[in-house]
This record gives C-alpha cells, sequence and structure tokens, in this order.
C-alpha cells in the first residue's frame, strides 16, 4: 500500500503520491435517521447542505454522501474541519441533525482510482473511532444528551483541551432555536445584523440580543481564539 497525502485530490491524481502527510478526516452520521418522515428529502437536504459547506470552506476531499445516512470529507487542517463541521449542522438545524467524528493522520489510498471510498489509514481510523465514542458516550449516566461531536487521533494534552471545546460548543447549539441558528451562520459566513434582520423579519436591536444570548457572539470569538492558539503543526 501507499501512503497518500491527498494535497492533489481536486487537480490530479498524479499529484496525490506525498506521503505521510497528516490531514483531518471527517464522518458523519445523521441522527435517528430512521425516524425522519421522508428519507428522500433528508438525504436530498444533506446533499445539498454538503455542496453548499463546499463552496465555502476549502478541503482537500470535498465533503460528500457515501453509504445510508454517513457522510465525510478531508481537510488540510482542523481550523478548516471544525468550520466546515458547524456550518453543516447551522444549516440543517431544525431539519436533519447530525453527529461528527474528527480524525487527524494519515490517509492510505490502495486504489487511487476508488476515491473517496478506496481509502484507509489512521485519519479514517481515528475519525470512526471518534464517531462511535460520542455515540457511547451520550448514553452514559449524567453525560449531556446533546454532544455530538468528537476528536480523535490529535496528541495529549492538546486532544482533551478540543474535546473540551467541542463539548461547550455542543452546549451553546442545543439550547438555540432556529433562528438563533440562522443568525449564527449569518455571522460566520460574515452578515451584517442589518441583513440577517431583514431575512428573518426581526429587528436589528433584536439580532444583537439574540447573538449574545444564544452565545453566538461568543462561538464565533471562541474559534477565533482557537485558530490563533492551536500549534500550527496541527492546526493548520
Amino acid at each position: 500500500m501507499t501512503v497518500y497525502s491527498l494535497v492533489g485530490y481536486k487537480c490530479s491524481m498524479e499529484q496525490l503520491a506525498v506521503p505521510k502527510s497528516q490531514v483531518v478526516a471527517i464522518l458523519g452520521d445523521v441522527v435517528s435517521s430512521r425516524k425522519h418522515p421522508d428519507q428522500e428529502e433528508m438525504l436530498k437536504d444533506l446533499a445539498q447542505t454538503l455542496n453548499w459547506t463546499n463552496q465555502r470552506v476549502d478541503s482537500i476531499q470535498p465533503l460528500q454522501v457515501t453509504i445510508g445516512d454517513e457522510c465525510q470529507g478531508v481537510y488540510p487542517n482542523l481550523a478548516s474541519a471544525l468550520r466546515a463541521m458547524l456550518l453543516v449542522r447551522l444549516h440543517l438545524f431544525g431539519r436533519v441533525e447530525l453527529r461528527f467524528g474528527i480524525g487527524w493522520g494519515e490517509i492510505i489510498v490502495p486504489v487511487p482510482e476508488e476515491i473517496p471510498l478506496g481509502q484507509s489509514g489512521s485519519a479514517w481510523w481515528n475519525a470512526r473511532s471518534a464517531l462511535e465514542e460520542i455515540k457511547h458516550v451520550t448514553h452514559r449516566q449524567r453525560w449531556p444528551s446533546g454532544s455530538r461531536c468528537r476528536i480523535s487521533g490529535v496528541p495529549m494534552p492538546l486532544l482533551g483541551a478540543l474535546n473540551a471545546f467541542l463539548l461547550c460548543q455542543d452546549g451553546i447549539l442545543v439550547r438555540m432555536d432556529e433562528p438563533d441558528a440562522r443568525i449564527t451562520l449569518g455571522m460566520f459566513l460574515g452578515q451584517n445584523q442589518v441583513d440577517m434582520a431583514r431575512e428573518l423579519g426581526i429587528s436589528q436591536p433584536s439580532v444583537s440580543k439574540r447573538l449574545v444570548r444564544n452565545g453566538a457572539s461568543f462561538l464565533f470569538r471562541a474559534h477565533e481564539s482557537l485558530e490563533e492558539s492551536i500549534p500550527c503543526s496541527v492546526l493548520a
């Protein structure tokens, strides 16, 4: 087998062969997908949202629906992966709920022509491990049932700090309603409060109050601080 970085995925297969480069893999699946009243509409909504996110966050391998209700993508750093994951959740808020496992490591491509399904490596193993862990911990006594994201493969003690960050992010998102989520999404997309208010049919002061009350401004600054503080070798 050969280890590839996937850096040239968007260009040509020949550019894939850069050995042992660390990347960030994302695995997601729909929470309680079998209970969704319209499976076809759910998957269509998911696919459209992934495409929408791909246009706004640079990736090595764009997010896409794979098997069943799962999706996956590959990013060059944690900053891009965390932003993409959050945009997907906010865009689907109130319609489709996802959980995510994030894995930092290498990717092995035994048969390049089969990308993205013909892959293996520590990035995917860690992403799968994180996804299974987040499914498991939500059933623990006294553990928040709204936990939806987990990271694996990052060296300690950074791993613990990142998972604590994600847990706090989940704590903010779980308290939001749909207008809150739309305002939060707008903030991450750089929209001004006047435009947000016009889209929601509310006043600009109401948007401003929601940004503080729902934790959106805190979440936005937390992402900024994370990008500034995590070592470049892991985050970028």
